[in-house]
């Protein structure tokens, strides 16, 4: 009469907590994962903007070469 409470006190309980916690697991590497990607290619893009931004500055005479070479080093060195 009571087999259900015994299974779910008993080891049909603890049957489920291994498949969930392999689930959880597969779950966050692949967010970690996709987050760290998706940090990669935006700090691509950020670099690629700065490069291209100090261009700008340089092409409008606002900066000097040696200000440019210096700025363009720092930028490509992170």
């Amino acid at each position: 009469m009571d087999y259900g409470l015994r299974m779910m006190l008993g080891g049909g309980f603890y049957f489920w907590l291994i498949p969930l916690a392999i689930v959880l697991i597969v779950i966050y590497s692949g967010y970690k994962a996709f987050w760290s990607r998706e940090k990669s290619l935006n700090k691509e893009r950020d670099g690629q903007s700065s490069i291209e931004t100090l261009k700008v500055r340089f092409a409008k005479g606002e900066i000097s070469e040696e200000e440019y070479e210096r700025m363009k080093r720092m930028l490509i060195e992170d």
